[in-house]
């Protein structure tokens, strides 16, 4: 199985006012995404019985062991997002890194609550093997 060690994303954004209303973000950066390949071993696969040298002692049964990373670590991170600030607040954005992102929000509630969408997927080439091939999120956002 796989499992994701970190993420990280180190940017700069620049916001440019188009008007008094409107405005794009645009980020530029890096971003980290280390994955790794991993295996748990139960006691009989570390038996010294029954299987010769083996690679883990007997008290690592039955814990996550780290076999490989399988993540390019550093990766480009761009952003771009308009957002729309008049009576009715909306955001559209999209993001590549490693992987692109699409999304969009709208203030339902000034300034409580939002309703936020977002659709990612690794278009460009196929999905690794730790990554689902796209898939879409909403997500209800709750100011106080």
């Amino acid at each position: 199985f796989y499992r994701t060690s970190m993420i990280a994303q180190l940017y700069i954004p620049t916001i440019v006012q188009l008007d008094l209303h409107n405005f794009i973000q645009v980020s530029i950066g890096v971003g980290v995404h280390n994955v790794q390949q991993c295996i748990i071993l139960n006691d009989a696969q570390l038996d010294p019985k029954r299987v010769q040298n083996p690679l883990y002692t007997q008290d690592q049964a039955n814990k996550v062991q780290d076999v490989r990373r399988v993540s390019t670590p550093v990766n480009p991170h761009l952003a771009f997002e308009y957002v729309n600030h008049r009576s009715s607040k909306f955001g559209l954005g999209a993001m590549f890194d490693h992987v692109f992102t699409f999304s969009g929000w709208i203030e339902l509630i000034e300034d409580r609550f939002r309703l936020e969408t977002s659709y990612t997927s690794a278009l460009l080439r196929d999905a690794k093997p730790w990554e689902p091939g796209n898939f879409f999120q909403i997500t209800p956002r709750i100011y106080f």
